[in-house]
């Protein structure tokens, strides 16, 4: 019988400032793989992630994405389905992103043990302050917020059927669902720089995916 793989999946643009941190954090929580999706970096992105795969070269595989767009839903689940096999089990995260088992265990051995097949995680915001290291922003921002967000995010177990919503949030699977035993910590907001590239970037990728998904639409309705 075939040993299943957990596998991380990550759509990344300009996060220079954390993305190296946050691949070193999910091979050190024993990730089998992980795929690193390059939508058009103009920042270090690019030869952040070259040196990591150099230096873990069975572990990181760079995916150039050349389409502006942002189609998160549809990008993800397309590599999902190229690259993850039956029962291998799914970490689709964000670059700002750390993920934590619970009952100090990693990622991998709990997921190896667990009877579930989709764990949704509970993500709590993380709250910068006004001083912050370029360096590494993870090891300035130790306080989060009181409550945690509305919508948790997933990792699931591999199926053909299987459909991970925008946002990482859902996913459609019918497997058995466990609450809680993940934790993510998110840093969205790092720096007041970094802040406005991401809104910037955010803006421009989600009017691009909106014109074109509303002449797709036009196209439709003259048939």
């Amino acid at each position: 019988e075939r040993i299943m793989s957990i596998l991380g999946f990550v759509l990344i643009k300009n996060e220079e400032d954390i993305i190296e941190t946050t691949i070193r954090h999910l091979l050190a929580e024993e990730l089998d793989h992980i795929y690193a999706i390059d939508n058009l970096s103009s920042d270090n992105t690019p030869i952040i992630l070259n040196k990591l795969a150099i230096e873990f070269p069975d572990k990181i595989t760079i995916i150039k994405d050349n389409e502006f767009a942002f189609y998160q839903s549809k990008k993800m689940n397309k590599y999902i389905s190229i690259y993850a096999k039956e029962n291998d089990w799914i970490i689709p995260f964000d670059s700002d992103e750390i993920w934590i088992a619970s009952k100090s265990q990693t990622l991998k051995s709990y997921l190896n043990n667990t009877i579930y097949e989709v764990i949704e995680c509970p993500v709590w915001d993380m709250i910068p302050t006004l001083y912050l290291s370029v360096k590494n922003p993870i090891l300035d921002i130790k306080k989060k917020k009181i409550t945690r967000q509305i919508f948790p995010v997933v990792a699931f177990k591999y199926n053909k059927k299987a459909w991970l919503a925008d946002g990482n949030h859902q996913v459609k699977h019918f497997g058995l669902r466990n609450y809680g035993d993940i934790e993510v910590c998110h840093f969205q907001y790092r720096s007041f720089e970094q802040f406005c590239n991401k809104l910037n970037n955010g803006k421009k990728r989600l009017s691009i995916a909106a014109w074109l998904t509303k002449i797709v639409h036009n196209k439709k309705n003259k048939l």
